[in-house]
């Protein structure tokens, strides 16, 4: 059990920074893409109008679906913080939770995932490139913001059992 849970939490810890730069760049997006990188990509990209439909339908979807797993995620943190606050907490229970909620944002790590290879599929070669290109800077200026966030205090915000800044 406790090899399943370090297992576990390194893949989620590795997987949590790939999501929240996913979920950065897919948030509140006025285009295709999100915020101005998602702008400067798709023009980069130069994609035809047929792959902009494509490449936007994809985007809705996958907003959708990470709308509702959010709501699951949310909804099993107060859940857990609920079992906490027993009178008498019952560890089972509270591990079951806390699985629960690793599996549900496995999930959805996995559905993001598979939208990039949706996107990517839509692209051609060369706008293939540069779409691994501008996601791989992204990616690196992600990293540092983290590692710059990353004090005593933002790991215990992360160690809340509802949850990170919870």
């Amino acid at each position: 059990m406790k090899l399943r849970w370090m297992t576990s939490s390194a893949v989620t810890l590795m997987l949590m920074t790939a999501a929240a730069f996913g979920q950065q760049m897919m948030q509140d997006a006025p285009g295709p893409m999100g915020g101005a990188m998602g702008q400067r990509l798709m023009q980069q990209l130069k994609l035809t109008d047929e792959q902009r439909k494509e490449v936007e339908n994809l985007r809705m979807e996958m907003a959708k679906q990470a709308i509702a797993q959010q709501a699951k995620i949310k909804t099993a943190r107060l859940e857990l913080a609920g079992l906490f606050k027993a009178d008498s907490p019952d560890r089972s229970a509270i591990e079951k939770k806390a699985n629960e909620i690793s599996d549900l944002q496995t999930q959805m790590r996995v559905a993001r995932i598979d939208h990039w290879f949706s996107v990517n599929k839509v692209l051609n070669a060369d706008q293939q490139k540069i779409w691994k290109r501008m996601l791989g800077r992204a990616w690196m200026g992600h990293r540092m913001n983290m590692m710059r966030s990353s004090g005593p205090r933002s790991q215990m915000r992360q160690r809340s059992p509802m949850g990170p800044g919870r």
